[in-house]
């Protein structure tokens, strides 16, 4: 089985809905007939914070392969950038 890592940068998801919206086949079908597992995706995943800093340092530590990376809405540019879609860290935490 193939792993997928989804992030969102600065945007509004949209990428997301459509890929949601998906028929013939859907999404989870699409996802078992092409053998990828989900590692962790901002809007369709449970875990959050340390979860997710766990789930993304296991893959830079070569503990899981990452075979896709998918990397959702632009690149922030600016030191210290904040989307409001950001799901990646635990409500009220901030920097």
């Amino acid at each position: 089985m193939k792993n997928l890592l989804c992030l969102h940068g600065l945007g509004c998801g949209g990428d997301t809905i459509s890929l949601l919206n998906a028929e013939e086949p859907d999404l989870l079908t699409a996802l078992e007939m092409l053998d990828i597992n989900v590692a962790w995706h901002p809007s369709i995943s449970l875990e959050k914070g340390e979860d997710v800093r766990q789930i993304c340092t296991d893959f830079i530590n070569g503990m899981r392969k990452l075979d896709f990376f998918i990397l959702e809405g632009a690149v922030p540019m600016k030191v210290n950038a904040v989307s409001a879609h950001n799901k990646y860290r635990e409500k009220g935490e901030r920097q």
